[in-house]
């Protein structure tokens, strides 16, 4: 539901009532922010950041934003990404495609991050794949202690988020990106 009728003495221009449409809220910037069309017409000068990092991850994050956000930083990065709305689909992906870490969240529709840690666990296949649990789940020490115990590392959603997954990110495929420098420059074995 949406109004635009100033909300009192608080001096709002519209409301948004949650959960928000991300049309609906698309919508509402461009009209407080102005058209695309209002924008400068000069091209952006994009910074290329060069990288020696490697490894395809598997994302797994029912949430459109955070799906599009973390994608971007671990592409930016170097990384290659696959996508993955859900455990299910997730568990779909990793049938046809080998991945170097997955980077997951908890609650998700259709099959959960636990449901998903013990059917990967259970296939031995997967069992090696290293994974980081990034989630906003105010989690029980029984929660906690299962996913200590079936993954490298317990990120909690919040402001250092995107620092925190960077560098577990970095340090969980820092020795294949090593190992792929060494064979591009010819020093490998």
């Amino acid at each position: 539901q949406e109004g635009s009728t100033p909300t009192g003495e608080s001096g709002f221009s519209a409301w948004l009532r949650k959960p928000v449409r991300q049309s609906l809220l698309h919508d509402w910037l461009r009209r407080s922010l102005g058209t695309l069309d209002a924008l400068p017409t000069q091209p952006m000068m994009v910074l290329a950041i060069p990288t020696q990092n490697s490894g395809h991850i598997l994302l797994v994050e029912d949430n459109l934003v955070n799906r599009e956000v973390s994608t971007g930083m671990l592409e930016r990065l170097g990384y290659q990404v696959t996508v993955a709305e859900d455990g299910q689909q997730a568990l779909t992906v990793s049938a046809r495609a080998s991945f170097d870490l997955i980077l997951m969240d908890c609650q998700m529709p259709v099959m959960d991050g636990f449901e998903f840690l013990e059917r990967m666990h259970a296939n031995a296949a997967w069992h090696f794949i290293p994974v980081v649990v990034v989630t906003a789940m105010d989690l029980t020490s029984d929660e906690r202690k299962m996913l200590e115990g079936s993954t490298r590392k317990v990120i909690d959603k919040g402001a250092s988020a995107g620092i925190d997954i960077r560098a577990a990110v970095r340090e969980i495929l820092a020795p294949k990106s090593a190992a792929k420098r060494a064979a591009e420059t010819g020093k490998g074995t």
